[in-house]
């Protein structure tokens, strides 16, 4: 009788063990989830709007000096392949743009999965010195709505981020960009009727280079290589039932290569871009099941990215393994 009693002691307190372990993963990386999800989002939205990386539209190439969109007869590339759609006729070498940015992102990487909605709202100031070096400012707003289906839990955000940049031409139809960003974002969760409100900070940096080429079937080729860097901070916090969650954070270095061939003879400009990340990836604080990525993913996307006068858009499906995202794109450049 004394064993028995013994071995279910035992045994009722390995389950509340197990039990308080699993609420503790719940609570640890829920924040991340949403946060990470939001970061991401952001900073590619940045990178689109900077460089065009990845061909998600955001950019209208125009070759030469001419003004000329879509003749492949003069392969230099001028500086207005800037963020958006060239800026018209105007002799002002400032340029005001705005974008929004529409993101249903899914992330199916265990034991961390999240999926949702990332809105952005991306407001640029941005500087032509001669055609020679493009100077700008983002101040990007983004709304974060993100279920995680790991705990049946939810995770809603406001952030914001003020990102300067620069894009440089070099050589023939070679453009080199940069640009690193600071923001942070005001987070809500609930896990089964348990809710928090803990705060991510976020650090980003972004370099690339582009080398573009138009065929003589006005096809544009874009070939790119990067680097990114993306560090997401959730600091402690106590939930509405008293329990406490300590600081954690997440960073997420990456390279990535790629091809991007874009139908320039249409006036709703198909692209199709294949590219190639090496992730690192590290989870810093915390004791639970941490997060992961994985280490090498192919990425393929597809979209169409019209352009009238000022006006610009842009939809693309983004597809990697374990993870995929639909984003559409506005704006008006002045």
């Amino acid at each position: 009788m004394k064993k028995r009693y013994l071995k279910a002691v035992i045994t009722a307190s390995l389950v509340a063990q197990a039990v308080a372990a699993s609420a503790q993963t719940n609570r640890e990386y829920q924040a991340q989830a949403g946060g990470r999800s939001a970061t991401q989002a952001t900073q590619s939205a940045i990178v689109n709007a900077v460089s065009s990386f990845g061909g998600a539209g955001m950019v209208r190439i125009r070759l030469g000096d001419s003004g000329d969109t879509e003749s492949p007869a003069r392969p230099a590339v001028s500086l207005t392949q800037r963020g958006a759609a060239a800026s018209g006729d105007s002799d002002s070498p400032w340029t005001l743009w705005a974008t929004p940015v529409l993101n249903n992102v899914s992330n199916r990487i265990s034991p961390i999965t999240s999926k949702g909605n990332v809105n952005l709202l991306l407001l640029g100031l941005e500087h032509n010195q001669d055609d020679e070096l493009i100077r700008g400012v983002i101040v990007a707003f983004d709304q974060a709505d993100i279920t995680t289906p790991y705990n049946s839990g939810v995770v809603k955000g406001n952030g914001h981020t003020l990102s300067p940049y620069l894009a440089m031409p070099f050589a023939q139809s070679w453009l080199l960009d940069a640009s690193v960003g600071v923001g942070r974002n005001e987070l809500k969760t609930n896990v089964s009727g348990t809710t928090a409100s803990p705060s991510s900070d976020r650090l980003l940096a972004a370099i690339g280079v582009t080398h573009n080429h138009m065929t003589k079937t006005k096809w544009l080729i874009s070939s790119k290589a990067g680097y990114s860097y993306a560090k997401d901070e959730v600091g402690s916090y106590t939930d509405s039932s008293a329990t406490s969650t300590a600081a954690s954070s997440s960073t997420l270095s990456q390279i990535r290569i790629g091809v991007n061939f874009s139908y320039t003879g249409s006036k709703y400009k198909p692209f199709i871009g294949v590219y190639q990340h090496f992730n690192d990836f590290t989870v810093s604080g915390g004791s639970a099941t941490k997060p992961r990525e994985y280490s090498s993913t192919p990425q393929l996307q597809l979209g169409l990215s019209p352009s009238s006068g000022p006006w610009y858009a842009s939809l693309v499906s983004v597809t990697e393994r374990g993870r995929s995202a639909i984003r559409f794109y506005v704006g008006y450049r002045y």
